[in-house]
This record gives C-alpha cells, sequence and structure tokens, in this order.
C-alpha cells in the first residue's frame, strides 16, 4: 500500500497481512465494537524527532491490531507532530484527523498565563485548595524594551515593601524550557532590572516567590514529574509513576547562586561534572521518608491529583486560555515541588516533555506510551466509553460531564 512509510521496514509486513486484519476483527467481536469501513485500519503518520521518543511509539502502534502508518499526514487519520504548527488544523477542526496536540492551550503552558487564569481561580474560589499550591506570582510583561522600568512597577513595589526585604524569588521566562533564564535573587531591584535587560528577545515572565523550604532527601532538593494525558473534551488521566529529579550538590539556603542545589532540571544537572543519572533520576515510590515511606508516597500523589484535577475545572469556561477539542488529545509532564511541611506546589505544566531525561535505569515510558496509545484509540477513534483493554497505569482524574466545555456546542472555525 502507497500508505506504508517504507522507513519503518517490518511494520509494514505487521500491518499487511491477512492475520492482522483478522486479529483486530476478533478484538472488536469480543468487546462489542461496531466495525465499519473506516474503522477497520487507523492510519497513523508520526514525525517525531526524538529517536528515544520516536521507536516507542512505533512500538506501541505496531501493537494495536488496527493501526497502520502513513507516509503522509494528508493520509492519515491520526497526525502526531513534534511541532503543533505542522498539524492539519483544518483538518482537525473539521473532525476528520485526530492530533497529538490542543490547539488552544497557552493558559496551561505558559508560566505567565497560567499564573494569570489560576490566580484569578482562586479569587473567585477562596476555598480551593490550589490557593495553598500556588507560589505567590507577579507576572512581567515588556512589550517595549524602552519602557522596562514601568514594566517593573509592580515588582519594584513589592521589593520595597520592608515586610518583603528576606523574601528569595525566582525569575523565570513565561515560555522557555531547559531552565533557560532562570535566576534566583533576593529583594533587589536593579539586580532583577539588569537580569531582565540581557534577555531582549524574551518579552514576558514570571517572578515568584522562591519556596525556599523544600522537602530534602539525603541534603538535596528534589522536583516531582508527573505525566498528565488528556483526551477529547475532556478526560484527564494521571500516569500512576512520578519522576523525582534531584539536584546534584547539598542544598544550602545562604547561597543561590549554586545552581546545582537549587535548580532540579535535569538538562542542567547532567552538565555537573561528577553528574551521575541514578543519584538524580528517581521515582516517586522510590524515596526514602523515613518511617511510613509508602504512606507519605501515597499522600503526595493523592494531593497531585487533587492539583490537576483543580487546575483542569478552573480552565473550564475559559475558552481562551485552554479549549478541548473532541479529537485531540495530548501528554503533558507537569512539575510540582514537595516542601518540608509536605505541602504540594504546583510550578508548571509543559508541552511535549522530554521523555528521555528518565534515563536508562527507569523504564517507565514504554508501557506509558503503550498505555497512552490505547487510551487514544479506544477514545477517539473506536469512540468506546471505557477501554477494551485495561489501562492500569492512568489513573482517571478529571472526566468532563457530557464532553461539554464552556458555552454548549461552541465550536473553532
Amino acid at each position: 500500500s502507497s500508505g506504508i512509510n517504507a522507513e519503518y521496514g517490518n511494520t509494514q509486513s505487521l500491518h499487511n497481512n491477512e492475520s492482522q486484519a483478522n486479529t483486530f476483527l476478533y478484538y472488536c467481536a469480543i468487546n462489542g465494537i461496531n466495525v465499519n469501513s473506516k474503522s477497520k485500519s487507523l492510519y497513523v503518520f508520526i514525525h517525531e524527532p526524538t529517536e528515544y521518543t520516536r521507536t516507542r511509539l512505533l512500538d506501541a502502534v505496531s501493537r494495536y491490531p488496527n493501526c497502520v502508518l502513513a507516509n503522509h499526514p494528508s493520509f492519515s487519520d491520526l497526525q502526531w507532530e513534534y511541532d503543533e504548527s505542522q498539524i492539519q488544523w483544518e483538518r482537525v477542526f473539521k473532525g476528520d484527523l485526530i492530533a497529538n496536540s490542543y490547539y488552544v492551550r497557552k493558559g496551561l503552558i505558559r508560566k505567565a498565563q497560567m499564573a494569570k487564569y489560576l490566580t484569578k481561580y482562586t479569587w473567585k474560589h477562596p476555598e480551593s485548595s490550589l490557593k495553598n499550591s500556588l507560589p505567590k506570582t507577579i507576572v512581567i510583561d515588556i512589550s517595549n524594551p524602552k519602557e522596562v522600568g514601568w514594566a517593573l512597577s509592580e515588582v519594584q513595589d513589592e521589593f520595597e515593601d520592608p515586610s518583603n526585604s528576606n523574601i528569595t524569588w525566582i525569575l523565570k521566562p513565561s515560555m522557555a524550557n531547559g531552565a533557560v533564564g532562570i535566576h534566583i535573587i533576593k529583594s533587589n531591584y536593579e539586580e532583577l532590572k539588569n537580569l531582565i535587560t540581557q534577555y531582549r528577545d524574551l518579552q514576558q515572565w514570571v517572578l515568584q516567590e522562591y519556596i525556599s523550604n523544600p522537602l530534602l532527601i539525603n541534603t538535596r532538593k528534589f522536583h516531582l514529574r508527573a505525566y498528565v494525558l488528556a483526551i477529547g473534551n475532556l478526560s484527564v488521566y494521571l500516569y500512576k509513576d512520578a519522576l523525582a529529579l534531584f539536584a546534584q550538590e547539598s542544598y544550602q539556603n545562604t547561597d543561590f547562586n549554586n545552581k546545582y542545589a537549587h535548580i532540579t532540571n535535569t538538562c542542567l544537572q547532567v552538565s555537573h561534572p561528577q553528574f551521575k543519572e541514578d543519584d538524580v533520576v528517581k521515582l516517586l515510590t522510590e524515596l526514602d521518608f523515613g518511617l511510613n515511606s509508602s504512606s507519605v508516597a501515597s499522600l503526595i500523589f493523592q494531593k497531585m491529583v487533587v492539583i490537576i484535577r483543580e487546575t483542569f475545572f478552573a480552565f473550564k469556561g475559559e475558552m481562551a486560555g485552554f479549549f478541548p477539542l473532541k479529537n485531540c488529545f495530548e501528554l503533558f509532564g507537569v512539575d510540582l515541588l514537595v516542601d518540608e511541611t509536605y505541602n504540594v506546589w504546583l510550578l508548571e505544566f509543559n508541552s511535549g516533555p522530554d521523555l528521555k531525561q528518565t534515563g536508562t535505569r527507569i523504564n517507565i515510558i514504554k508501557p506509558m506510551i503503550e498505555d497512552m496509545w490505547g487510551l487514544v484509540v479506544d477514545s477517539l477513534y473506536l469512540k468506546k466509553e471505557s477501554c477494551a483493554i485495561p489501562r492500569t497505569g492512568f489513573e482517571l482524574v478529571y472526566q468532563e460531564e457530557n464532553n461539554q466545555w464552556g458555552s454548549s456546542g461552541m465550536t473553532l472555525t
């Protein structure tokens, strides 16, 4: 078939034989799935330049009975793109294509936008558990480099308040990844102004109160990376295994210039001269919290569930920030921090998370992608209310009733 991508070699023969077709028909029959002409094959186009992720995606596709690889997105029913701008959005809007990204989700994945929307939500709902999970945040918008002073007026007021003199702050670009542009500072206005003017191409920042009492394991700081899968409009799943990503060096709350002790992003830690993957990348369930360690890990995970559930609920009706289309799905990497009181803080949502950061020792990505693929195909293509094959790796944490989001019947055109 010309619709098969020859690049993938044996995958072609795997999907183009009578045995495979019969397997799919049997699969549908035993699970009560109506087989029509379209559902006999799901044509999938995958453009994923990262070999680590691509090989695991292809393996997941090959294990599902009705998936066929397409050599061009125009011939596909499902398009996986590393760069969402390459998705054929007109086909998505018409309902002819499933995409691995939502079209509108800047409210989640841009730090400044997320801070604005969630702060607005907690103002309206002061009883929300999110109120204790969001660091104090100031959004800095610099549309004109000549007006930096005006853009920093709110920050200057905060810094000049005597009650804030001992606060430590962390400065982050709103859209950058990989620890780019992150700085930890005290309430020093001139230092902040000088830092921002060094990055002329970055126009939006967040300045957050630095959580200076993080929970330490063996004297080192860590943050959690959770994998969250959103499907259609809208089911949200949290993967059972969360990563704990550590700093290489011991935490000191007197030396904030040492990024190897304070900035726990793995992409930064790998440059440490004594970097050891096994010391830096662990699972939440592996951590030693002392007595009742497993109970503590379970408590932290349940707090993560609550935070993620309420975050999505906070965006209900906020279509300019997040608008889940019924034939889209997306995997997010969510970063959270636990402090010494076991309070869990939401730091950020990341689109297109770097799955390779799990390293070579921890093997959770392959089964996670397989479970993700099964959920997506069952939900968006076979239109089943529940999965035919149990997906034990993902926990459903949010389900939009009647698949309505915001105004009834609203669509993107």
